[in-house]
């Protein structure tokens, strides 16, 4: 079975910044339930940076968020139960919301993948042969059987319904820099798993 993995691209001409004080908003739509959508990003300070989901509030699936360092090395991954921010009173928690102290000047990795599909490697760039990065990357439109309507695509916890769209913010009060990404080895074994999904949309938001 083909992979899907989702490589942001940002469509920018030179690197762009963000003043202090300010947040970033990225949003987006996975191609298939397994998919993997990917950013690269740089903070300018060594202070805590701010995590939020808007997916399920906007209509969206229930997102995981998973950190990254420079070489792949997993850091963080998110829950729906993290400051939950959107919520149903009968199933519970579906947006979230973290905060991770960052290391100036590093580049760091941010995933998002849909609730189910969480990392399995301690390295974003490990050994595609040993098995899957994510637990579910590879089987496609997993969420029908999972959650109990037996076909279709992002489907939530209780069989709702949902679209393939993400949106998260990173806010802090250390500027983010995205750069233009660069061919590298790292990116190009992700996208070696199989169909290269196409170009997420980016917003950015001046706050």
């Amino acid at each position: 079975m083909r992979v899907r993995v989702l490589v942001l691209i940002a469509l920018v001409l030179s690197s762009w910044s963000i003043a202090q004080a300010s947040s970033y908003s990225f949003s987006g739509a996975l191609p298939a339930d397994d998919a993997v959508w990917i950013l690269a990003f740089v903070p300018s300070a060594s202070v805590v940076y701010t995590f939020t989901t808007t997916s399920f509030a906007d209509g969206g699936f229930t997102p995981i968020l998973t950190l990254f360092n420079s070489t792949g090395g997993y850091q963080f991954n998110s829950t729906p139960t993290d400051g939950c921010t959107e919520a149903d009173p009968f199933v519970g928690c579906w947006d979230s919301s973290f905060g991770y102290t960052l290391a100036a000047d590093s580049m760091y990795f941010l995933t998002v993948t849909e609730e189910d599909n969480y990392p399995t490697w301690d390295n974003l760039f490990g050994d595609p042969g040993l098995y899957p990065a994510f637990t579910r990357l590879g089987q496609g439109n997993f969420t029908g059987p999972v959650y109990g309507t037996g076909e279709g695509s992002f489907i939530a916890l209780g069989g709702w319904q949902r679209t393939a769209n993400f949106s998260f913010d990173i806010s802090s009060s250390g500027d983010l820099t995205v750069p233009i990404p660069e061919p590298s080895a790292a990116l190009l074994s992700l996208c070696g798993f199989g169909l290269l999904g196409g170009v997420s949309l980016l917003r950015r938001r001046r706050s």
